[in-house]
């Protein structure tokens, strides 16, 4: 099966794709996206794929290792 790719998403906005089986990987987050309140919402959402009768399956996402450089 082909699933579309996993999101990432900062307060809202799409800043990248995760494609399967992608390792060490890293996003570049735009400083215009960070509020400056300090309350930013980092999101990710997997990518999906269809079972027979249109049935909706959700990829997992595995993380580890995971760095917010500032």
């Amino acid at each position: 099966y082909m699933s579309s790719p996993s999101v990432i998403k900062l307060n809202g906005v799409r800043i990248n794709y995760v494609y399967t089986n992608n390792e060490w990987l890293q996003v570049k987050i735009p400083k215009s996206l960070l509020k400056a309140d300090g309350f930013n919402v980092l999101q990710i959402e997997a990518g999906f794929y269809f079972l027979a009768e249109n049935h909706v399956a959700y990829d997992e996402i595995e993380l580890q290792h995971i760095a917010l450089n500032f």
